[in-house]
C-alpha cells in the first residue's frame, strides 16, 4: 500500500460525496504499521500531518488490525495534540474495540489501562467526550471504567461547554446501563 496514494484516493472520493471504504489486507496492515511506527519514531515537522493520513485511512477502512494496537497506544501516550488524540480514539473504536468484539475476545488490558489513564489526566473537554464515546462502544466491558469515570465526571459549572454537556449525557447513559454493584 502506498500511503500517500491511498490517502489522496480517500480525499478524492470524499470530495465527490462518495463513501470511501477500503478493505485492508494483512499486507496493507503491515505497510500501515511500518509507516506509522516510522512516523512515531521521527521528529519531523510533518509528523502530525503524516499521523493524520494514517488515521484517515484507518477511519475509512475495514480489516482485522490487531498488529496496530501498540501504535494506537503509543500515539495516545506520546502525541498530545488534541486533534490527533480525537482521531486516534475514533479510529480505535473500529480497529480495537470492534475488532476484539468480532473475535469474541475481551479488550486488551493495555488498551484499558491507556483509556483509564487518559480519563484521569485529560484536561481537554473534547478529548474526554471522545474517551467516553470509546467507553460507551465497549458495551458490557464499559463497567471496567466505572470508578474512573465517576471520579472524573465534569462538574455542574462545566455545563457551559458543549463537550462537557455531551460527556455528562454519555456518563448518565452509562450509569443507567451499569449494574448496581
Amino acid at each position: 500500500m502506498v500511503i500517500e496514494e491511498t490517502y489522496n484516493e480517500i480525499l478524492e472520493k470524499l470530495r465527490e460525496d462518495k463513501r470511501p471504504l477500503l478493505r485492508l489486507s494483512p499486507e496493507d496492515i503491515q505497510d500501515l504499521h511500518t509507516y506509522w511506527a516510522g512516523i512515531l519514531d521521527a521528529e519531523a515537522p510533518s509528523k502530525h500531518q503524516n499521523i493524520m493520513k494514517v488515521l484517515c485511512i484507518l477511519d475509512h477502512s475495514q480489516g482485522l488490525s490487531r498488529p496496530l494496537l501498540p501504535l494506537f497506544i503509543e500515539t495516545l501516550k506520546t502525541v498530545k495534540n488534541t486533534e490527533i488524540q480525537i482521531f486516534t480514539l475514533s479510529a480505535s473504536i473500529k480497529h480495537i474495540v470492534e475488532t476484539w468484539f468480532r473475535t469474541g475476545d475481551p479488550l486488551p488490558s493495555e488498551y484499558i489501562v491507556m483509556i483509564t489513564s487518559l480519563i484521569e489526566t485529560t484536561k481537554e473537554p473534547e478529548v474526554l467526550e471522545w474517551l467516553l464515546r470509546v467507553v460507551e462502544s465497549c458495551g458490557g466491558q464499559s463497567f471496567k471504567f466505572k470508578d474512573v469515570i465517576l471520579k472524573n465526571r465534569p462538574g455542574l459549572l462545566s455545563l457551559l461547554n458543549k463537550h462537557n454537556r455531551n460527556s455528562i449525557e454519555i456518563i448518565d447513559l452509562l450509569v443507567k446501563r451499569w449494574p448496581n454493584v
